[in-house]
């Protein structure tokens, strides 16, 4: 009796177990079309997922793969739009790097660099600078010779003072400016002043002060900065000598016409001891030994 009653547990389990089996298969199945049902009728997106509500599972669907492959299957060429998209993070091209605005001739020497009123620095030019006795500061690449001639004529018994050398972009500005208001106060217009003042002070961005090779010298016995300094013995002497050591009399006597510039006796440019020479010797300028 015992053996049979164990007989028909066995059988009432396994049954159990074959029903339950298959009701798995079922559910599966089920979930399995529903799955299906919702790639046909498009309603993935990001993360999109479904949930079998006979198992509970939770399926999560691949949205970029599946929009892939939906797009290539469905495309079809288009004319370019005038204002295509922004393409998203993941196919964006590199940013190429900013490209330099070209100056007048990046092959030149840049001892013979033109700057003018044509000719405009960029805003962020920055030359090699040095430093002389007195603080002010000179391009690095041409600052012994500028202190070898200062040298020569204090070995002869002058006395050279130099006022200004390199300027930036930014005090060249100041300067015109103060240059300008007070002209404005004399009764000139604003353009009248400005025109004015550009015949004395560059304009920012045109003063060879800026590109760092000009440099002001004046004599200690006389420190104005008028016609007189050709008078004096430091002038003097700089006008006969200055060419030796590679600077020019930039701003000469009756070239304003050329160079846009009066006549500054204390104003010397390095360009070289050959141009220098050349330049001199001609009585020509550096817009003209240039052109």
């Amino acid at each position: 009796m015992k053996n049979q009653r164990r007989i028909i547990r066995r059988r009432l389990f396994g049954a159990a177990k074959l029903l339950l089996f298959t009701l798995l298969l079922v559910s599966s199945a089920y979930g399995m079309v529903s799955f299906a049902q919702t790639i046909v009728n498009g309603r993935v997106g990001e993360d999109a997922a479904i949930v079998d509500v006979h198992t509970g599972y939770e399926y999560e669907l691949p949205a970029v793969e599946y929009e892939e492959e939906i797009a290539e299957e469905s495309f079809t060429p288009t004319p370019p739009a005038q204002n295509p998209p922004t393409p998203s993070p993941q196919t964006a091209p590199p940013t190429p790097p900013a490209q330099t605005p070209p100056t007048q001739n990046q092959n030149e020497d840049w001892r013979l660099k033109l700057v003018n009123a044509q000719n405009l620095l960029p805003a962020n030019f920055s030359p090699p600078l040095a430093t002389l006795p007195n603080g002010l500061q000179f391009d690095s690449r041409a600052i012994g010779q500028l202190n070898a001639m200062l040298a020569a004529m204090r070995n002869q018994g002058l006395s050279p003072v130099v006022s200004s050398a390199h300027r930036s972009i930014a005090r060249q500005t100041e300067l015109f400016n103060n240059r300008v208001t007070q002209l404005r106060g004399t009764g000139l217009t604003q353009q009248q002043a400005e025109q004015e003042a550009a015949r004395r002070i560059a304009r920012p961005g045109t003063s060879e002060h800026n590109l760092g090779l000009a440099v002001d010298i004046v004599d200690l016995t006389y420190q104005n900065l008028t016609d007189n300094q050709a008078n004096t013995p430091v002038g003097q002497w700089l006008y006969r000598n200055s060419a030796d050591f590679g600077f020019i009399l930039r701003y000469g006597r009756g070239t304003e016409h050329i160079t846009g510039i009066v006549f500054e006796p204390w104003h010397f440019r390095y360009v070289g001891v050959e141009a220098a020479r050349e330049i001199t010797s001609r009585g020509i300028t550096l817009e003209e030994f240039l052109s």
